[in-house]
């Protein structure tokens, strides 16, 4: 997976702005709810990730570094939220950049 931009200083500053609104999102939702699958989770973070990232920035790709970074960031994030284990947290990383390319590439 190989993903480009052509303006690397925009990537990362919408990159910061997007994990900022999603982890914002995330903590202000109902709190004392059960905990989350972290396939679903993951895979919600990245369409998520994937579709914001394109409003914000048309006709270019994510860094394959940006969006790894945002996966970590919002695994990281479940994780402390929903008591995972590494496991876990790994699979909501895996799920999320698998969504974040599909939808990365989604017409």
């Amino acid at each position: 997976m190989v993903l480009l931009v052509k303006n690397k200083h925009l990537n990362q500053k919408s990159f910061k702005s997007l994990i900022a609104l999603l982890l914002l999102v995330s903590l202000s939702g109902c709190g004392g709810s059960a905990s989350e699958n972290p396939s679903n989770y993951g895979a919600r973070a990245g369409e998520d990730g994937a579709k914001y990232f394109k409003e914000q920035n048309p006709g270019q790709l994510a860094s394959e570094d940006s969006a790894g970074q945002y996966c970590a960031t919002m695994a990281e994030e479940g994780a402390k939220q929903n008591g995972w284990t590494i496991e876990e947290t790994m699979q909501a990383a895996d799920s999320c950049s698998i969504w974040f390319t599909t939808e990365m590439f989604r017409k």
